[in-house]
């Protein structure tokens, strides 16, 4: 978190965008909120067995 932090004050983005829903997922998004950017989570794959609903294309 340490470590993001500066490189958000280095870069000063408009918006973070993470992915996944692990820790640094949260983590960064922490950080970002804490200084006042944007955030976007991107999350993909399916985790169910089920593939009924699932996009076929």
């Amino acid at each position: 978190m340490i470590r993001f932090e500066k490189v958000l004050l280095e870069q000063k983005p408009d918006l973070v965008l993470v992915v996944g829903d692990v820790n640094s997922t949260v983590a960064c998004i922490l950080v970002a909120v804490k200084m006042g950017v944007q955030c976007a989570h991107v999350e993909a794959g399916l985790r169910s067995i089920d593939r009924q609903h699932a996009r076929r294309d």
